[in-house]
This record gives C-alpha cells, structure tokens and sequence, in this order.
C-alpha cells in the first residue's frame, strides 16, 4: 500500500477496547482492555476508512 493510501488510527490497546462503546461493537468483557479485543474491533475501523492501526 502507497504511503498517500495510509490511513492510521492510533490508540492506546486498553484504552481502545475497554472504552464502554467497545461493548457496543460486540467485545466481550472478558476480552476488553486485551489486544485480543482490539482485534474485535478491527472490521469498524475498516468500516471507517482506516488501513493501519498503530498500537
């Protein structure tokens, strides 16, 4: 992927999957705060435009 094509989100792993919104988006409490969470997450923020997610 082109430079010019890179869209990054970058966040915090706990802070992005043990936000309260995350359970919302279909992570389970016992993987909130964890990077397996933020894996969950990936599909809404492709949904969203974003290519890489810089943790």
């Amino acid at each position: 992927m082109a430079p010019q094509d890179t869209a990054i989100y970058e966040a915090h792993v706990k802070s992005l999957s043990a936000h309260p919104s995350s359970a919302l988006l279909g992570v389970p409490d016992h993987l909130r705060g964890t990077y397996a969470g933020a894996a969950l997450l990936a599909p809404h923020l492709k949904e969203m435009g974003f290519t890489t997610l810089d943790c």
